[in-house]
């Protein structure tokens, strides 16, 4: 039987992909995705915002003076991509299509490597913010209880004068919600109840790095860009060759009967920081600990 390319990679794929990246992905969910035009974009950022008043005397008084002024933040992609190689003969006897099954794996690959870069800064690239969210974050805000200590963090974040829009967590924190519908009389129930906390959305992942707290909220949905420069793509070769770093051939798809698969993506990240009132940088992110897990990072110092 000839191998059924149609059914390991179907056309539309990209949109699937992303919308896959997107359900496995806390920072695509919760953050400012933009696709981009160009290989690098600055996005214009109020830095400065005006501030109107009253005019007195109400007939013939001077209006007040104000400025607004926009700081640019820069979107340098980088690529984030991987190959493998998929026996002809699985593809053939397969009893289920294949490329769901890849296009899941792939998606929680990219949505892993993706969080851990921008949440904490593990293996991000130069491109990325330094340290992730967590290296500009403070100290983990800490609480007896779940609600307590993301009230602390919520709270820490509004007195900056900023809006939260989202909490990404590790798994942990589904029992404190589970906990707080019980407790308004909402569980057990039957079938999916929305994951929300203080009505804000809640994003989980199982790539969460407990150390910075268990759970972190902000302003996602302004303060984190991530900007997609091109589609995931996909592509097919028959006749190619696999080689490690150091130059030896792991895989010959003509020789060994393989099909082997590339998936591309180039991805962008910045964390916006407007200017507050006393002059200093806003970074609306703040860490939550309820467990006693997390330990001191290096971040901003409380003002």
């Amino acid at each position: 039987m000839a191998t059924d390319y149609e059914t390991l990679i179907p056309s539309g794929i990209a949109d699937q992909a992303i919308a896959a990246a997107e359900q496995e992905s806390v920072v695509l969910a919760l953050g400012n995705v933009i696709r981009m035009g160009a290989g690098v974009e600055s996005i214009p950022v109020v830095s400065v915002a005006p501030s109107v008043g009253f005019v007195s005397p109400a007939f013939g008084g001077r209006k007040p003076i104000t400025q607004v002024e926009w700081s640019a933040e820069r979107l340098d992609p980088v690529e984030i991509a991987a190959t493998l190689a998929i026996p002809d003969a699985f593809i053939d006897d397969a009893g289920f299509p294949v490329w769901e099954s890849v296009r899941s794996e792939l998606a929680k690959s990219i949505a892993k490597v993706l969080d851990q870069a921008v949440l904490f800064g593990t293996n991000a690239p130069a491109e990325f913010p330094a340290g992730g969210i967590a290296g500009l974050a403070g100290a983990a805000q800490t609480g007896a209880t779940a609600g307590e200590a993301i009230d602390a963090a919520l709270s820490a974040v509004e007195a900056q004068g900023v809006r939260p829009s989202g909490i990404a967590s590790g798994l942990s924190i589904l029992s404190a919600i589970r906990k707080a519908q019980i407790a308004a009389g909402l569980g057990p129930v039957t079938g999916e109840v929305e994951s929300r906390l203080f009505g804000l959305p809640v994003e989980t992942t199982v790539n969460w790095d407990a150390t910075k707290g268990d759970a972190v909220v902000g302003d996602f949905a302004s303060q984190l860009i991530i900007g997609i420069r091109e589609d995931i793509t996909y592509e097919l070769s028959t006749d190619g060759v696999l080689v490690d770093p150091g130059g030896v051939i792991q895989v010959s798809a003509f020789q060994d009967d393989m099909t082997l698969l590339r998936v591309h993506l180039r991805v962008a990240c910045a964390v916006a920081q407007p200017v507050g009132p006393s002059g200093s940088p806003i970074v609306g992110f703040e860490f939550a600990d309820w467990t006693s897990g997390a330990t001191a990072h290096a971040g901003r110092s409380k003002a």
